[in-house]
């Protein structure tokens, strides 16, 4: 860890944050495409 502060949380949070907004949108996408 980099000092005091570990910062591989916080990583690990933004890459869920980050999944999750790229999943809804490629379901989103696929969807529109579907109807």
């Amino acid at each position: 860890p980099l000092g005091p502060v570990d910062l591989t949380p916080f990583i690990a949070i933004l890459l869920l944050i980050f999944l999750d907004s790229f999943l809804v949108q490629t379901l989103f996408d696929l969807a529109v495409r579907l109807r």
